[in-house]
């Protein structure tokens, strides 16, 4: 295939509501990119290897569930990011990326009773 054929390709996949309607035409999802796809998600490796086992087997919904948890889990840890945004920047307040809250705390604490 030459290089302008694959464009012709590619711009033919991404108009693909033009090709008949729904009933008429059959999409379908390569391997290689489901499979690339499932691997950005992430997780621990036998939850991708049953999650890529279901989609060969035709069942998506059943691989989507094992990640349901992932998903939650994620979510509630970008809330509590998003609930401690108002705090002060670190960098401000003399933290290094090797600071801990308590470490840097004690610091503070003891330059104070010092001066």
């Amino acid at each position: 295939m030459k290089k302008s054929e694959a464009g012709q390709l590619f711009n033919i996949s991404r108009n693909t509501e033009e090709i008949g309607s729904p009933t008429q035409r059959l999409e379908i999802l390569d391997w290689y990119h489901l499979r690339e796809n499932l691997y950005k998600v992430g997780g621990s490796r036998k939850r991708l290897k049953q999650a890529e086992t279901l989609q060969w087997q035709g069942q998506l919904n059943n691989a989507i569930a094992l990640f349901t948890n992932i998903v939650s889990q994620a979510s509630s840890k970008l809330l509590y990011l998003y609930a401690k945004a108002s705090r002060p920047n670190c960098r401000l307040w003399g933290f290094s990326k090797t600071t801990t809250w308590l470490n840097w705390f004690w610091s503070i604490k003891i330059s104070r009773q010092t001066d």
